[in-house]
């Protein structure tokens, strides 16, 4: 009989769902029929390894419910594919958006899984014509696949690079514009905003881009 081993010091988590949502977002469910601040973001603010995560904590010093809308590996897909949380967001007294990365999203060169934007899925006929040397069976997530792109050719990079700024914009624009409430968006980094793109997380996000 196999037996499910959980590392010692795990945190036991009991997942919730709000609404027609799908995704499995971190509990206990946290009530939506009065006023309430959301938070939306990846998984820092899903917090899988954090006993209090930072909503929680905020929920304490506020005295304001704070609903934690945060998902492992999200990018803005996740969240624009999601009629339930865009209404929670659009309701929430206001917003609190992690600044998530450029790469993790589908886009005219390549697509991510639907839920776990980190996954690269395949790329699109305009990547496999841009770098045909390549054999995208062998990668799997987005950030292997930027720092392969980036290896092989620089200047071929730059086309993928902005193309990725551009749709992170689109989307992130899409995201918070039918907000009702204030949205803040957060900067999760051991960094400011640069005025250069890197591949450290938030990764290919500048300052302009905000």
């Amino acid at each position: 009989m196999k037996t499910d081993m959980r590392p010692r010091g795990v945190l036991r988590l009991t997942p919730c769902t709000y609404g027609l949502s799908k995704i499995p977002f971190r509990g206990p469910m946290r009530p939506t029929d009065g006023r309430f601040i959301a938070f939306s973001g990846g998984s820092e603010t899903f917090a899988k390894y954090v006993a209090r995560p930072f909503p929680d904590l905020i929920e304490t010093a506020l005295g304001e419910v704070c609903v934690n809308l945060g998902c492992q590996s999200a990018g803005p897909d996740v969240f624009l594919q999601d009629t339930a949380v865009q209404s929670l967001c659009h309701d929430a007294a206001a917003t609190v958006v992690q600044v998530l990365g450029a790469v993790n999203q589908t886009n005219p060169f390549y697509k991510v899984h639907p839920r776990r934007n980190d996954r690269f899925i395949a790329p699109t006929d305009k990547l496999a014509a841009l770098y045909p040397e390549i054999d995208f069976a062998e990668i799997s997530f987005t950030g292997h696949l930027i720092s392969r792109l980036r290896a092989v050719d620089e200047v071929r990079f730059g086309q993928v690079q902005s193309q990725l700024e551009a749709t992170w914009v689109q989307r992130m624009k899409a995201l918070v514009g039918p907000v009702k409430g204030p949205v803040f968006l957060l900067w999760l980094a051991p960094h400011s905003p640069r005025a250069v793109a890197d591949d450290n997380a938030p990764a290919l996000v500048t300052r302009d881009m905000l």
